[in-house]
């Protein structure tokens, strides 16, 4: 007995060491990392391990078909994984047809299960089929076209139960995607014997097959319990999750297995999609809140079940944007020389609202280039930096970068910068210019217009500015002079403008409503014209089409009326607006009325006109010009407006310039326009229409008053309407107190008198101080004269009767004319304060005199 349990022991032993040494029964493996193809049998020669350690076809010229295989032991559930790569589109003649098992290496006779690549057209799918003594028929198929790209590289995963369930993944992600699945249990996997591969090619095919990474093992009983890899949200009530294997779907349509809080709440739907669990509630998501989704008994298809999973997500409800809800908020249009920015150009765009947007849904056009945004969110109150994906990593320190491919270039004069949604609808648009700087210096480059305020969204340049800090910019964050004043009052009326018989454009300050706007019993014209058609040609202009033609000659009144900018705030024009159809200008309708010929350092001339007719003109009926004996420049003004009777406008080659320096009562009377190149000492500027002079004046520098340390920047104002422009007397220094010019505004200097006076002449500041203040800088005598043919001379005295300086003398005075004493004595030294005695001496042909005396005081403030 002792030696038979010896040997029973010794022979168990010998039992288990065999055991260990023999392969586990079914198993087959192949990586080809060896460089061989011992186990492999068929057409062999046709095949190599290639320099990736791949099989590989490799046949000869002429042949078409290739067949490999190798002895598999199969058991009764079955699990395939391999790689293989087509390196072309297949089709009928370029074919794969993948045998996990067959009874018999005669195709033409055998039985089996294979997977076949290859059919007409680009909608090849993967295919699985039964084959029958050499018949095949269809059992399930992938999607239509998942293997019609070129090349086709796959990486699969092939399950065959017991039970005779068959299932397809693809394996080349993390997550495997479920292709198909089938029932099919005629043939047992015990009656298989080979695994093989048999490829169908012509000539230019025969070495573009791949093969790599082969297991075939018999199915282990499952003890692990299912996983939830990830949650993504679908939409406002949906979600959806994603598990590492195939899940039993009546675990799974439990409600309660789910706990969604806040809110304990179940899900009121659920999907199956295997190896996913897709899952709504009829309470939509509120946007932006963490949610918390518990998980739990869910079990795979091996009755395992899952361990308590939670997962958080935030709902991001991605709203369409309306107009003005995306903004544009800073341009650099000219980013050199740098001041402390990239040298790169960008545009900034900010959420105003409080909802979250898609950029795709959006693209930018600047000029006429359109570039689409991409897929990104912005978030609510963001600021994005938006430039050429190019220069992403030199504004990464700055803020959130968006990039565009072949960002269009910025004009540094000016563009129209806009946002659009995808159905065309325009979100924001701005049209910049140069002119939009308030401080020229930083007009030449390095610094960004930045927008002032965001809830004045109507606005244009007044609501814009160069940057104000260190550096030139604020991209990606606050801006530096940003304010949050809500914007309450409606547009301001600035001009009429006929543009033709039958039409009135009126311009306003601001973006208007066209919905509010667009009624034409809104608007009222006397004498009686009724209005047929409202248009907007710009955001900030209407266009009144009229039923009758406007008649020559006649004064037409347009009545007011309410004005709607974009935010639907309501401006009244107050006052009757007066027009009539233009007319040309004649000598003297159109009068100089400030000339800047020589500006500061840097800066910009201008030239100021006054129409002293009743006459409607239009400006692009006038030019500005320079006629100096042979030297003859002159310039048309090209701008579309009209100056009505009484009204002031300013030309300048830079607006911008004149805002920043001087005090502009009208800025929407100060144009752009080229002006001649005038001399500091003495020049000439003339008014001209249809190529006749209409007004001219040659200037001196010593007209200016000789207290000016500095003339550079001190306009020559006009001092009456009523006395010629080429007499030195009617030109003064603008005042210190005005900022040296008055642009669009009441020359500070301005001697205009009314009412009657017992003398010939009126005198004006009869008690003056010269000291350059604006006030009472000088004495004017205002003569108006009924025969205009007299002459006339004027002293000045002290009290002593000691002639201080002659004024003029045997001057002809015509009807009307100034004569202005700037205190200064004959030595041209500014005289002792006193009483001094005015003596005026008139005289006609027939040798009538005439002699005044007045008392003036000259005071040193």
């Amino acid at each position: 007995m002792e030696y038979l349990r010896k040997m029973k022991f010794i022979l168990s032993g010998i039992l288990f060491y065999l055991i260990l040494l023999t392969p586990i029964f079914g198993q087959f493996t192949e990586d080809f990392s060896n460089g061989h193809l011992d186990v492999w049998q068929g057409d062999k020669v046709n095949f190599i391990v290639n320099g990736n350690q791949q099989l590989q076809l490799n046949a000869p010229e002429g042949s078409t078909t290739s067949w490999l295989y190798a002895p598999v032991t199969y058991t009764d559930s079955m699990a395939w994984d391999l790689y293989l790569k087509m390196d072309f589109a297949p089709s009928t003649s370029n074919q794969l047809r993948l045998y996990l098992g067959v009874s018999s290496t005669d195709l033409a006779t055998a039985s089996g299960y294979f997977l076949e690549i290859g059919a007409s057209g680009d909608q090849d799918p993967l295919e699985l089929k039964y084959l029958h003594t050499g018949s095949s028929e269809s059992i399930a198929a992938s999607a239509p076209g998942f293997a019609g790209t070129e090349p086709v590289e796959l990486s699969l995963r092939v399950i065959r139960k017991s039970n005779g369930r068959w299932e397809c993944f693809s394996t080349k992600n993390a997550v495997p995607e479920l292709l198909f699945t089938a029932s099919h249990d005629l043939l047992p996997l015990t009656e298989l014997s080979f695994f093989g591969m048999l490829c169908r090619y012509t000539a230019t095919r025969r070495d573009k097959f791949f093969f790599d990474d082969i297991s075939i093992q018999p199915i282990q009983p499952d003890v692990t319990p299912p996983q939830c890899l990830s949650l993504a949200v679908i939409d406002a009530n949906s979600v959806e999750l994603v598990f590492d294997e195939l899940i039993d779907e009546s675990s799974a349509m439990i409600a309660d297995h789910y706990i969604l809080t806040p809110g304990n709440l179940s899900p009121d739907g659920i999907e199956i999609n295997q190896p996913k669990i897709i899952l709504h509630w009829n309470q939509p998501f509120m946007s932006q809140q963490e949610y918390t989704l518990t998980t739990q008994q869910v079990e795979d298809a091996a009755g395992n079940v899952m361990l308590t999973d939670q997962k958080t997500f935030v709902f991001i409800e991605v709203k369409k944007a309306l107009p003005f809800e995306l903004l544009i908020t800073e341009i650099l249009a000219d980013p050199t020389p740098a001041i402390g920015l990239p040298e790169a150009e960008y545009i900034e765009i900010y959420n105003a609202t409080a909802d979250v947007f898609n950029l795709s849904d959006f693209s930018i056009q600047i000029g006429s280039s359109v570039r689409p945004l991409p897929d990104e969110l912005i978030q609510g109150n963001e600021f994005i930096i938006v430039c050429d994906e190019d220069m992403a990593g030199q504004f990464s320190s700055f803020g959130r970068v968006v990039t565009i491919s072949s960002f269009p270039a910025l004009t540094n004069s000016g563009a129209t910068v806009t946002i659009k949604d995808l159905d065309d609808t325009i979100i924001h648009e701005v049209q910049y210019s140069i002119s939009w700087y308030n401080d020229p210096g930083k007009a030449g480059g390095g610094w960004a217009l930045e927008m002032i305020n965001p809830l004045h969204i109507c606005s244009g340049m007044e609501n814009w500015s160069e940057a104000n800090n260190l550096i030139g910019g604020t991209p990606g964050t606050i801006n530096s002079k940003w304010t949050l004043t809500p914007d309450e009052q409606g547009p301001a009326f600035l001009s009429l403008y006929s543009s033709a018989l039958d039409k009135i454009l009126l311009r306003f300050d601001e973006r208007l409503d066209p919905f509010l706007m667009e009624n034409p019993i809104a608007y009222t014209i006397l004498p009686t014209i009724n209005i047929t058609t409202i248009v907007f040609p710009d955001p900030t202009s209407i266009e009144l089409t009229l039923e009758e033609t406007l008649q020559p000659e006649i004064v037409y009144q347009f009545l007011p009326f309410d004005a709607f900018d974009c935010l639907g705030n309501a401006g009244t024009s107050a006052d009757t607006i007066v027009f009539g159809l233009t007319a040309l200008p004649q000598q003297g309708d159109v009068i100089i009325n400030e000339i800047l010929f020589n500006p500061a350092t840097g800066g910009s001339r201008f030239v100021e006109l006054l129409n002293v007719s009743q006459k409607f003109i239009s400006l692009s009926s006038l030019a500005i010009g320079r006629i100096a004996g042979a030297q003859i420049d002159i310039y048309g003004i090209e701008v579309d407006d009209i100056i009505g009777p009484g009204e002031l406008v300013v030309f300048s080659p830079d607006p911008s310039d004149i805002l920043f320096r001087y005090e502009v009562p009208q800025p929407t009377k100060l144009f752009e326009s080229s002006l001649p190149t005038w001399n500091d000492k003495t020049d000439n500027v003339s008014v001209l229409s249809a190529g006749e002079i209409i007004d001219s004046l040659t200037y001196f520098s010593s007209w200016h008053i000789p207290v000016l340390a500095d003339q550079n920047g001190v306009s020559l104002e006009r001092v009456s309407t009523s006395s010629p422009s080429t007499s030195s007397s009617n030109w003064h220094s603008a005042s210190s107190v005005t900022g040296y010019a008055t642009p669009t505004g009441l020359n500070s200097q301005n001697i205009n008198p009314v009412g009657e006076s017992k003398t010939p002449f009126t005198v004006t500041n009869t008690q003056f101080s010269p000291n350059e203040d604006g006030y009472k800088d000088y004495l004017a005598l205002n003569f108006l004269l009924d025969s205009g043919e007299e002459l006339g001379s004027v002293w000045i005295y002290d009290l002593e009767g000691r002639e201080t300086i002659r004024l003029i003398s045997n001057e002809s005075l015509g009807t009307s004319s100034i004569v202005q004493w700037d205190g200064r004595n004959a030595d041209m030294v500014l005289a002792d304060m006193g009483i001094y005695i005015i003596f005026v001496q008139l005289w006609d042909a027939m040798g009538n005199v005439r002699e005044y005396q007045e008392t003036c005081a000259l005071v040193k403030r």
